[in-house]
């Protein structure tokens, strides 16, 4: 195909060619990279599909200039929407989800790319609150050009352009469509079996495995497949800061690569006036290696979330051009799954020993392969019923040590940690009927009174009773007591100490391993 064009034309030609084949990053258009990768599970990886508790519709916009004085730019819109597949046994079992895009060279459409793209993931838990993910995707694209919106050399007229005068190039197609095939692996650690939210995750994605033909000519030109790489791990945590290192590596066939790396930080907000529910603001920075650097802002409410973020070149070497984002997503149901209780299975065996002269039969009570109970009776036959131990082991004591947190002079149970902490209690409650507990409640020293920190200490526990007696202890079972901000954890001249220092703790008063 011969075609000659101003130097304007090539260089729109050169950005849709730059742009739609290795996309300022070596990424293909219908794979879109947007620079919040981390919001755009079906972007990102498949795998992530089966990663939430709410089903969700996510709604994005990229803007990205072109640059070189054409004076035009690619936007892609995008809609995409997850649905988990839940059980009251297995919580996450699976997720489904569905996106349908548009990249587009300007508002008049030089260049189109309209796509569907439909996935599923299986998720499989691998440990307490340790999941592996594994999803399929595939998306059908239809790709376009309009020559009207091109001029050629043909059309300029001793200095002057004549968009009426015929272009006289004539393409081999104007249209083409071709499916495309991703697949991904997503490991994620989260804060309890209940909880989506990820503690630390990593995945690995294979995008465009199929490598499909995207020439608008006679000679082919297949899309390079693409590896992603994502990764992230809470390197700080408290009732207010999250802080989370991450990072994105795209790998594509042929040595092109992309590489993301910052941190996201997260800050909680306690409700007030009504309109601001419990949720969080974040803030985020990376530099991407080809010499960009990229900011983001984000506000998440329960039921929504609003994100924005803006890529700037750095020195004079970048090879990623300036764009913004903006996300607008919508989420319904719960953030955590309520799951039935695993049952505490307890296997009994007899030994008996060998030879003429025994009296004794022993008997072992086992659980998960250990021994945790010996008995010895005065009898040969196989003994089938073995009383329950008394003494409450290891791991449930620990439980029992642990603390349920508060945020400043608030008595609700806002922390989704501290939920599933009493939903642990509740299970080794009902475990050993015969434990009774004291819930002790305390504050930091903020209040304005001694007084008020007292009332507030005294509230706390209450709440915590309250939660334990609607999962069904009896209410006998429970006593409370108040301490203000008399028996402090930590010191309270640092804000960490006062944070250590908002809290509910348990003691055993009878039952379990203490003596009647």
């Amino acid at each position: 195909m011969n075609f000659k064009m101003n130097h304007k034309a090539w260089k729109i030609l050169l950005g849709i060619i730059g742009i739609v084949l290795l996309a300022e990053a070596k990424v293909v258009a219908q794979s879109i990279a947007y620079s919040q990768f981390y919001l755009s599970p079906m972007q990102t990886n498949p795998g992530m599909i089966a990663s939430y508790n709410q089903p969700q519709a996510i709604m994005s916009y990229r803007r990205m200039n072109v640059g070189g004085g054409v004076g035009a730019a690619f936007e892609t819109p995008m809609i995409s929407m997850m649905y988990p597949l839940i059980t009251k046994n297995r919580g996450r079992v699976a997720g489904f989800g569905f996106s349908v895009m548009n990249d587009r060279l300007g508002s008049d459409g030089a260049l189109q790319i309209t796509g569907i793209s439909a996935g599923a993931a299986y998720n499989h838990q691998i440990g307490y609150a340790q999941y592996l993910s594994l999803g399929v995707q595939g998306g059908y694209f239809w790709q376009s050009i309009n020559i009207d919106r091109l001029t050629t050399g043909s059309q300029w007229i001793n200095g002057e352009f004549l968009n009426t005068a015929t272009q006289n190039e004539v393409f081999d197609v104007t249209a083409i469509s071709y499916p495309t095939a991703n697949v991904g692996l997503y490991w994620y650690l989260t804060d309890a079996d209940t909880i989506a939210r990820p503690r630390a995750y990593f995945g690995i994605a294979g995008q465009n495995l199929n490598q499909p033909n995207v020439s608008l000519s006679a000679q082919e030109e297949k899309v390079p497949y693409s590896l992603v790489f994502t990764g992230g791990i809470t390197a700080y945590q408290n009732d207010q800061i999250r802080v989370m290192p991450s990072f994105r590596w795209i790998q594509q066939d042929g040595g092109n690569r992309q590489v993301n790396i910052g941190t996201l930080v997260w800050y909680n907000l306690s409700p007030f006036s009504g309109i601001i529910k419990p949720g969080n603001v974040g803030g985020g920075l990376w530099y991407e290696l080809n010499g960009a650097l990229i900011a983001s802002v984000e506000i998440n409410q329960p039921n929504y979330s609003v994100a924005f973020s803006y890529d700037i070149s750095v020195g004079n070497q970048a090879k990623r051009l300036s764009a913004f984002e903006l996300k607008l997503g919508f989420r319904i149901g719960n953030k955590t799954v309520k799951r039935a209780p695993k049952k505490d299975v307890i296997k009994s065996d007899t030994i008996e020993i060998k030879g003429k002269e025994a009296i004794y039969t022993v008997v072992v009570t086992k659980k998960n392969r250990r021994v945790i109970a010996r008995d010895t009776i005065d009898t040969k036959p196989l003994v089938t019923e073995v009383t329950k131990p008394k003494e409450i082991n290891t791991r449930d004591l620990q439980i029992l040590n642990s603390t349920v947190y508060f945020y400043y002079t608030n008595d609700q149970l806002k922390n989704e940690a501290s939920k599933s902490l009493l939903n642990d209690v509740v299970v080794i409650l009902k475990k050993h009927p015969d434990i009774v507990l004291e819930l002790e409640g305390h504050t930091c020293n903020i209040g304005k009174t001694e007084e008020f920190n007292q009332d507030l200490s005294e509230r706390r526990a209450s709440v915590v009773k309250k939660y334990l007696i609607d999962k069904g202890i009896s209410v006998d079972r429970l006593k409370t007591v108040g301490y203000g901000s008399k028996k402090p954890a930590a010191s309270n001249n640092t804000e960490f100490g006062r944070i250590k220092n908002r809290r509910v703790v348990f003691k055993i008063l009878k039952g379990g391993n203490k003596k009647d």
